[in-house]
């Protein structure tokens, strides 16, 4: 299934992003002003990925629907001039967020917006230097705002 971007936004719209939960919410207000510097195009909840296939039995007018919202969702990309930031936004982070970061790269890499370099961000309101250790091995940027 290709990606779905869903609606742009400019980098200076200030609103509630589409699926974007509360406790989220908080740390992209904290970091969201840092990030869009010199942004593009902005994207939230974007769908990546195949989705479940519909149950047995499901109307074609909701096939399409079911798998829209099966699919794996990035908070929010980021265009810049030379590169994409792919950002996973947790107000507490643990490892999982890594192995989600890297299932996100991989699957928007089989149908990018565009060919630029992708950048992974993992931005959290808690600090873990295991999460810290992890991330730098595998080359993720990891913020941590207060």
């Amino acid at each position: 299934m290709p990606t779905n971007q869903g609606q742009e936004f400019g980098p200076e719209w200030d609103g509630w992003p589409p699926s974007m939960i509360a406790g989220d919410l908080r740390v992209w207000k904290l970091v969201r002003v840092q990030m869009l510097k010199d942004a593009l195009r902005v994207f939230y909840d974007v769908r990546v990925g195949d989705g479940q296939p519909a149950p047995p039995g499901t109307d074609e007018t909701f096939t399409k629907l079911w798998t829209g919202m099966t699919q794996r969702r990035i908070d929010v990309l980021i265009e810049y001039a030379a590169y994409w930031r792919l950002i996973e936004l947790r107000e507490d982070a643990h490892e999982q967020e890594i192995g989600r970061l890297e299932m996100y790269e991989m699957l928007y890499g089989r149908d990018p917006i565009n060919k630029k370099t992708v950048v992974l961000t993992l931005i959290s309101s808690t600090h873990s230097k295991d999460i810290e250790d992890l991330a730098r091995l595998k080359g993720i940027e990891y913020i941590i705002i207060r």
